[in-house]
């Protein structure tokens, strides 16, 4: 493409002016567009970024050397004449808006939703897939556990992509005869303009709750950040009939419903809802009940479980119906079976335990996942879970205090602690706990007989996952939260294989070894007592 093309592109954006352009020769061919220099090709195009710990300006040079043809900066920088120097005012906006235009501008090739929210982001993206799939349409995912469309996947390792690879992505979609396209968008993507330039057709609201403040630092930016997706993105999309998405039955979902300048489908169950669901029963075995929309009743009979899949299936249907699909190419959407990795996802065994991987990682999802586990169950309920290292603090002790709320035992353990010492992590964790009460196991304690929960500490994940599935009986529920469809644990030292639902299915060996040669569990004799 030639860089004319590009720099006009980048002159049209008034929110991001070109400052300057120097050294400039001739109108070159540009083959490539990076942001990582050891990348640059000769004929390429760099892109200097300030990152959070990195400043790619440092690296101008080491481009040039590799022959870029122009590079675009927000500071001066020498380089030697021939070589296009184009100063911006930002240089991620400035990317995106490159990156789209190099990549045949892909996003006004598809139908394209973007989900954002606190949790339930890949619940929505899974259960809108399913739908729009059973309607007949080719769909591509771009979102935590994977990039995919039909005959291609590929796992993820951040919940939306730079603009660089998003807009790649996107284009190979629209190459291979994808027709509607669902982006997760994160909060962090929206304040970095990853999925600037792209047009939206429907913006998705779940809802928002603590996370993410060693970032945003308060709750009003981690709002505002929200909010760029329908006051910025999808407010300046030419798509026709564009479609806000909000969960009205949050307080913050409700101020977007009053503010939000394209029409809302609001989802809710508080009257006056687009999207209203009524006459709710939820069990082990699902959700099923009436949802009214603005094109007519439906009925729906999920195998999802919990209130909070209720609002995702909601989500889901107002996407459906933004896209255009009939009401019965939703119902029937709805109501198809869904796997979603890592997502109140059973590991199946026939010893009569009930365990369940589940991404939680907040408070408000570990809360929302233990009360739908007990609304459906009676029997003992053990949760393992830590926090992550080098995120946000102020929530460790609510996880911890989420988890003796709803469990009999809670297993406190390591999740990723990067750089943080994992025990440290867990002395944030262990006020929360302390303070509803719960008790720490001791050898004169009876899980059996008392009326309190109980926790104990296991910094070691895999054997806190041990621990915690030998120490159920017949009829318990072990939830194993924080890590979902990980595959991979990060420390200090890096980052090694580690999956919550393979060690979860080791150890359930185990359980089923002891069983069968009448082994007790290491928790049996020292925590019950003889009556």
């Amino acid at each position: 493409m030639k860089l004319s093309r590009l720099i006009d592109g980048l002159k049209a954006d008034q929110r991001n002016p070109v400052l300057e352009i120097t050294g400039a020769q001739g109108d070159p061919d540009v083959i490539s567009i990076q942001y990582n220099s050891r990348l640059v090709k000769p004929q390429g195009l760099f892109t200097a970024i300030k990152g959070n710990a990195v400043d790619g300006h440092i690296f101008v040079q080491d481009a040039v050397k590799k022959g870029a043809a122009a590079v675009v900066t927000e500071e001066p920088v020498e380089a030697p004449i021939g070589v296009a120097v184009i100063r911006v005012k930002d240089s991620r906006r400035a990317l995106a808006n490159m990156a789209s235009e190099f990549f045949g501008r892909p996003t006004e090739k598809l139908k394209l939703a973007g989900i954002t929210g606190t949790n339930g982001k890949t619940t929505v993206t899974y259960f809108a897939e399913a739908m729009l799939g059973a309607a007949g349409c080719k769909v591509g995912i771009v979102g935590t556990v994977s990039s995919r469309w039909p005959g291609h996947e590929k796992e993820s390792s951040v919940t939306t992509p730079e603009s660089l690879e998003l807009q790649e992505t996107l284009a190979r979609m629209v190459d291979a005869g994808v027709t509607h396209a669902i982006i997760e968008v994160s909060s962090h993507a929206l304040t970095q303009s990853r999925p600037a330039f792209c047009q939206f057709d429907a913006g998705v609201f779940t809802n928002i709750t603590q996370d993410h403040l060693d970032y945003h630092k308060d709750m009003e930016s981690y709002f505002q950040a929200k909010r760029i997706l329908f006051d910025d993105l999808l407010a300046a999309s030419t798509k026709e009939n564009k479609t806000a998405v909000i969960n009205l039955d949050d307080p913050q979902g409700a101020v977007l419903c009053r503010e939000v300048k394209t029409p809302v489908l609001c989802t809710g169950l508080t009257e006056g809802s687009s999207i209203r669901s009524i006459d709710v029963k939820a069990g082990a075995d699902g959700l099923k009940g009436v949802m009214e929309t603005p094109a007519g009743e439906l009925v729906f009979e999920s195998p999802a479980v919990g209130r909070h899949n209720l609002y995702n299936l909601m989500s889901a249907a107002g996407v459906g119906l933004a896209f255009g699909l009939s009401l019965e190419e939703v119902e029937m959407g709805l109501n198809a079976a869904v796997n979603v990795p890592g997502r109140l996802e059973k590991v199946e065994n026939g010893l009569d335990r009930h365990v369940f991987v589940d991404y939680a990682h907040t408070p408000d999802a570990l809360e929302n996942v233990l009360e739908a586990l007990r609304r459906v169950s009676k029997a003992k309920i053990i949760t393992v879970f830590g926090c992550g290292g080098d995120r946000d603090k102020g929530k460790r002790p609510k996880m911890g205090a989420a988890a003796a709320r709803h469990s009999d035992l809670v297993v406190v353990t390591s999740d990723n602690p990067r750089s943080e010492d994992p025990e440290a992590i867990i002395d944030d964790i262990l006020p929360g706990i302390s303070g509803e009460g719960a008790q720490r196991l001791n050898a004169s304690y009876c899980m059996m007989c008392s009326r309190k929960s109980a926790f104990m500490v296991e910094p070691d994940r895999r054997k806190a996952i041990l621990t915690a599935i030998m120490s159920s009986g017949p009829g318990d529920l072990v939830l194993i939260a924080g890590k979902g469809h990980e595959t991979y644990q990060i420390v200090k030292n890096g980052r090694f294989a580690f999956d919550d639902r393979v060690e979860a299915r080791n150890a359930l060996e185990c359980l089923s070894r002891n069983i069968h040669s009448r082994q007790e569990s290491p928790l049996s004799g020292r925590y019950v007592c003889s009556r």
